[in-house]
């Protein structure tokens, strides 16, 4: 059963990925930093990419542009899931967030 559960998780997060990167670029969406956090927020239990975390952390750092593309991918990442191990990976890396101070996440409000 666990084996099918990851199995259906890969799966799961390919699709995902594939769907990021035919989706076209605008405001709202980024389908690089999508991908970037469907992999840094995968399905599976016992990894965490922090590779493609620190990917995303970079991006929101550079400049304040990717933040609303990111909490758009992260909101949308959340609602679609079932899974308990996507929103608990989504809240670290929100904390991660909040706790660097980055200049764009303090700066610019939350309301969209």
């Amino acid at each position: 059963m666990k084996l099918w559960n990851r199995a259906s998780g890969n799966l799961k997060d390919r699709n995902s990925i594939w769907m990021a990167s035919i989706s076209r670029r605008s405001p709202n969406r980024n389908p690089d930093l999508e991908a970037a956090i469907i992999r840094a927020t995968s399905h599976d239990e016992t990894y965490v990419d922090y590779r493609n975390a620190q990917r995303v952390f970079a991006w929101v750092k550079t400049s304040p542009a990717y933040l609303k593309p990111l909490i758009w991918a992260l909101s949308k990442r959340m609602e679609k899931t079932r899974s308990w191990v996507v929103p608990s990976k989504v809240s670290c890396s929100c904390m991660e967030f909040s706790a660097a101070k980055f200049p764009s996440w303090k700066d610019r409000p939350l309301a969209f």
